[in-house]
């Protein structure tokens, strides 16, 4: 899975820099902040809490390329690599990959270290 994964990002990376969008960006975690800010929360929320995420990010955490750039609103099209690296540098793997990846994520029951942590961060 990984390595298709890793074909995935390649792809869109190339289709970019052939693009000419991306001048200036090199793919890091320091480019996070250009990154859609809304998009960030709505990541950091489906991992922290598998709240599940709309049609664009959804396509994105499924590996599906052509719905991903057909989602997207002109600011995450031009983020998309950034959202890529951001997604394969802090999801867990089973967080992502396919669309039963992504179902399996939002429908996993918590595990009693989450349920723990929950409640100590509420005290």
């Amino acid at each position: 899975m990984k390595k298709i994964t890793l074909m995935w990002k390649e792809e869109i990376l190339t289709y970019y820099y052939n693009h000419q969008q991306l001048k200036g960006y090199p793919m890091n975690e320091n480019n996070y902040d250009k990154m859609p800010a809304a998009t960030l929360q709505a990541l950091e929320r489906y991992r922290d809490k598998k709240v599940e995420t709309g049609g664009f990010l959804r396509a994105v955490l499924s590996n599906d390329l052509e719905q991903a750039v057909t989602r997207a609103d002109k600011e995450n099209r031009e983020a998309l690599p950034i959202i890529v690296t951001w997604v394969f540098n802090e999801l867990p793997s089973g967080a992502w990959g396919s669309y039963e990846e992504y179902r399996a994520w939002v429908t996993r029951e918590k595990t009693l270290c989450e349920i723990f942590e929950e409640e100590e961060n509420h005290d």
